[in-house]
């Protein structure tokens, strides 16, 4: 600040006269300031930048994951092909996903017209595909939606909804928050062909469920908003959850609930969103209530899936392997989707604890995962199933299982540092460490 540096100048002068001390200071003091003021406007413009161009990068990146190409040949790609194209967009969203979306087609070699509607539309594909994003690549002007979800898997929500068959049963949207995953799902109903009949009498089609009770974490997800500090611990938020869904309001019925007592009407199920389970409790009261409503063919995106602290989800899914089989892994998110194969009768029973979970179960759930994730995905699952290990006790083996990820190949990818903060976030930075 001011003060320390005027303190520093003064005990490296002591010996000059007054005044031209005082000439000195001022000067450097002038210049000192200026040179802050300048890269703060440096840090400005690149945060700037990279708020503009990140969901760019992003777009790319998860269209070219999977190719065959060499860094060589994408570095002459972006130089000769892509950035061309990105100089010559206007500044609008829109406008720089059209060139990413042409830049895909010209990485695929054969270029084609770009499809004018809001999402190239392909069937479900595994990751490892390389070639399933473009289901969800926007060709068209997309707002973000405020909330703890990326535009991909906003889009891919959207993508589900609208080829969902609709003309019965009802969508569930748990843990809806702000609403970002039910705004993205009404877009998709309004152009679902199957649904139209049941818009058009006013059925209220999207169901949400959230206990809308403020926690000091979703502080970080605020901020620069109108919601940054407007609420307490424990508040009632809904109204920004009407707020933000204020224009689909027609279309979505919101529950005020406490999930480790969910319950349902009855009626059928054909997609569900999951950004609930933060607790097993919650987990196995959702299985209960939801899962044996799910139609045959059913798909639950679980938004979940490649976030650390929720990681108990792998060892559910594994449970339930033999009724859902996993779809899509959703780029740029930690979102996966499975396909229900079968009526949900019987099922497993979930742990009440961590400590009922054997060790051999954990490792083979995430065997079980590694074996339909993305590269990427494959070298965040250690965090997670460390995580799991950490919350049984066990805490030497979470170590080992945890250690190697900081020798992978993509460790200083964002993702990975991303799930590294949060691993750190939830106090097992420890786990990172090598013990002397």
């Amino acid at each position: 600040d001011r003060a320390g540096l005027h303190s520093l100048v003064d005990t490296l002068c002591l010996n000059i006269p007054p005044a031209t001390l005082h000439r000195l200071k001022a000067e450097l003091v002038a210049d000192i300031e200026a040179a802050h003021d300048r890269l703060r406007g440096e840090r400005d413009r690149y945060i700037g930048l990279y708020n503009e161009f990140y969901p760019l990068y992003q777009n790319y990146f998860a269209a070219w994951q999977g190719t065959e190409n060499t860094l060589e040949a994408t570095r002459r790609w972006i130089h000769d092909e892509l950035m061309p194209l990105v100089r010559q967009a206007d500044t609008s969203e829109g406008r720089r996903l059209q060139a990413i979306a042409l830049g895909r087609q010209l990485m695929e070699g054969e270029p084609q017209p770009l499809d004018r509607r809001n999402i190239v539309r392909r069937h479900l594909a595994l990751p490892r595909d390389g070639k399933a994003f473009a289901e969800l690549l926007t060709v068209g002007e997309r707002p973000h939606a405020l909330g703890a979800t990326s535009i991909q898997e906003q889009l891919y929500a959207e993508w589900l909804a609208e080829h969902t068959d609709l003309s019965r049963g009802l969508v569930v949207d748990l843990g809806s928050w702000l609403g970002s995953f039910a705004v993205s799902l009404a877009r998709g109903i309004q152009r679902n062909t199957s649904a139209r009949g049941r818009v058009a009498q006013g059925e209220r089609l999207i169901q949400a469920f959230d206990i809308f009770e403020w926690h000091p974490s979703f502080e970080a997800w605020v901020q620069g908003t109108a919601h940054a500090s407007k609420y307490q611990p424990g508040d009632d938020f809904r109204d920004a959850f009407d707020q933000q869904v204020r224009d689909s309001a027609h279309l979505i019925e919101a529950h005020k609930a406490d999930l480790t007592r969910a319950r349902w009407s009855g009626d059928p199920i054909p997609l569900l969103i999951n950004d609930a389970w933060k607790l097993l409790s919650i987990a196995d009261s959702c299985v209960r209530a939801f899962f044996p409503h799910l139609t045959r063919d059913a798909v639950v995106l679980h938004q979940d899936y490649l976030w650390c602290t929720e990681s108990f989800i792998h060892l559910v899914m594994y449970r339930l392997r033999d009724w859902f089989e996993p779809v899509f892994q959703v780029p740029n998110g930690t979102s996966c989707a499975f396909l229900c194969t079968r009526p949900l009768e019987d099922a497993p029973t979930l742990p009440a604890t961590y400590a009922e979970i054997e060790t051999d179960e954990i490792e083979d759930a995430f065997l079980w995962s590694s074996t339909f994730l993305d590269p990427l995905g494959q070298q965040v699952l250690p965090l997670g199933q460390a995580w799991l290990l950490a919350q049984k006790g066990e805490m030497d083996r979470a170590r080992q299982v945890a250690l190697p990820i900081l020798r992978t190949r993509d460790i200083g990818h964002g993702f990975i540092q991303w799930q590294l903060d949060g691993f750190r976030a939830a106090g097992l930075g420890h786990l990172l460490e090598h013990r002397a």
